[in-house]
């Protein structure tokens, strides 16, 4: 692990959208974007299939239900997908507007996922804000409690994941 805890989660995140890639042709990882974040800056960007976007957002949220705006749509229409990983053990307020802000920056995807993390109260608040504010936008989060069910189901290991017991919880 290198001493950069944003950059370690950043390519932690990168391995298991790469192994998703890998069982999927149509869904792509791309890092094109900077941000003003001292974790090097990289947003992850995916162009997937609106498929692969719900079959995630199910997948990582036991109450998600369908975007109204996507739902029809072709399953095989492509979506361009921003993730912006948090990690850190708990996300707050702060973090979700810098979130926000950055959705802002990129308009061209229609989908935003934060990656990592548990909310804090305000965070999910604000969190529902931004939802409210961008209607036209998926909007999801990914606890850091998701990650490992992700990993098991893209075929990742935890100890490529976590090499050392508390990595994730650094």
């Amino acid at each position: 692990m290198s001493d950069k805890r944003g950059k370690d989660g950043e390519h932690r995140a990168l391995l298991l959208f790469s192994a998703a890639a890998l069982r999927d042709d149509k869904l792509e990882v791309m890092r094109h974007s900077k941000t003003n974040s001292p974790d090097m800056g990289e947003d992850i960007f995916l162009s997937a299939t609106n498929a692969w976007v719900q079959r995630f957002g199910a997948d990582t949220n036991s109450d998600y239900k369908e975007h109204p705006v996507f739902k029809d749509r072709d399953p095989a229409s492509n979506r361009n997908v921003r993730v912006d990983v948090k990690n850190r053990k708990v996300v707050d307020k702060p973090h979700v507007q810098k979130f926000k802000a950055d959705i802002k920056k990129h308009g061209d995807c229609d989908t935003h996922i934060m990656f990592g993390g548990r909310l804090s109260a305000a965070a999910k608040a604000e969190l529902e804000e931004v939802k409210q504010d961008y209607p036209s936008k998926e909007i999801l989060h990914v606890s850091q409690d998701q990650i490992p069910k992700l990993a098991a189901n893209w075929g990742v290991s935890q100890t490529t994941l976590f090499p050392k017991p508390d990595e994730d919880s650094k």
